[in-house]
């Protein structure tokens, strides 16, 4: 299942496309090189040569009529034999494309009729020949520019398969890269959130009354935020904060911390302070910055009475007020030095009644759907606790 989820991210989806483009794009223009391949073999350059070769032996009959008044044998001999390359040629075009030639192939085979019987003097042959070489001579600069037009596209085909090839070759690398890139980061978010739970689990062993406490309290936090269709990234760092919500009691000394009776007055300022020194341990963490406001103001209440900086309603982070309505569900429902565990029902009694005064309205109907859905219970949790 994870790994249809990770055929649907944007990044995976996108660069499917680009590869699925660019494999039809080589396809394209290999097919066109081909084409055009075929096309130079088989049609423009052996027209092109024939079209020339028929223009250059018409022009020499011209020339020896022009200056002896007949042409010489070897140059009618060539006449003949590239009028019959040519219409031999063009006898395997498709008709709609011989159409351009026949009647310039008409006149060559007029006048060749004619030399055969003899008829090659100045006055009755020299016009047609003229005439009949401009059209050659038309029918070369022609055919030369579809000659010309065919090498270009395979040149261009040519070219575009090549960047597109080390288009391929660089998205490849850059891909590999970003994969090794994205591994090497999965695997130090995986050595970091280890360390946060043994950093978490040795703070929790500290009181034995708390042990396993920020693990619950990470574990409640995930499912009420599920609960609010919060982004999966966004229960990931919800889960961190959760379980560094504590860290900061590392700065509170453990007469403090484990004290049986009331706190006075400065024994409670010491413990209010543990927020901001959760604060000040997360700032050191570059990839836990996001998250600092989250843990700093899980002791803040939705009417505002609460602590380190007395912040109310929307203006404490909805994350943080996740956190907290987690915090305080399991220290409710575990056995403290100064009074024993409170049951469920007790606990989610005090929760509902609190509803909209110490937390958000919504945070504590998602918390609620999740104890309704079983997603969220004791067991024998309490008994280890103790």
């Amino acid at each position: 299942m994870n790994s249809f989820k990770d055929i649907r991210h944007p990044s995976i989806i996108i660069t499917l496309i680009l590869s699925i483009t660019l494999a039809v794009l080589i396809i394209h223009r290999v097919s066109r090189v081909t084409s055009f391949s075929k096309r130079v073999t088989d049609f423009y350059a052996p027209t092109t040569h024939s079209v020339k070769d028929f223009e250059t032996a018409v022009g020499h009959v011209v020339m020896g009529i022009k200056n002896n008044g007949f042409p010489e044998q070897v140059a009618l001999h060539h006449f003949k034999t590239a009028t019959k390359t040519l219409i031999d040629l063009t006898g395997t075009w498709e008709p709609a494309y011989r159409k351009h030639i026949e009647g310039m192939l008409k006149k060559a085979e007029d006048i060749s009729l004619k030399m055969n019987n003899g008829i090659i003097t100045d006055k009755n042959l020299l016009p047609e020949l003229k005439q009949l070489h401009q059209e050659a001579v038309h029918h070369v600069a022609m055919h030369d520019a579809e000659l010309k037009n065919a090498r270009s596209g395979i040149k261009d085909s040519a070219l575009l398969i090549r960047i597109v090839a080390l288009s391929l070759l660089a998205a490849g690398v850059i891909l590999s890269y970003r994969e090794v890139r994205q591994q090497r980061l999965k695997e130090r978010e995986q050595e970091k959130l280890s360390a946060i739970k043994a950093f978490a689990s040795a703070l929790d062993a500290r009181d034995p009354y708390t042990k396993g406490h920020s693990v619950r309290v990470a574990d409640y936090a995930v499912c009420t935020g599920k609960e609010m269709r919060l982004k999966r990234e966004t229960l990931d760092h919800i889960y961190t904060a959760a379980l560094m919500h504590d860290i900061g009691k590392i700065a509170v000394s453990d007469a403090v911390l484990r004290k049986e009776g009331k706190l006075n007055d400065a024994e409670w300022h010491e413990m209010k302070m543990h927020p901001i020194s959760t604060a000040n341990v997360l700032k050191d963490f570059d990839s836990l910055k996001e998250i600092i406001p989250w843990a700093l103001y899980h002791h803040e209440r939705f009417d505002g009475k609460g602590y380190p900086e007395g912040k109310s309603g929307t203006n404490i982070p909805l994350p943080a007020q996740i956190i907290a309505i987690a915090d305080a569900f399991d220290a409710m429902t575990s056995a403290r030095p100064y009074r024993p565990a409170m049951p469920m029902e007790k606990a989610l009694s005090e929760i509902e009644k609190n509803r909209g005064i110490q937390w958000h309205p919504d945070v504590v109907d998602a918390f609620m759907r999740c104890i309704k859905n079983g997603n969220i219970s004791l067991k024998e949790e309490n008994d280890e606790r103790i």
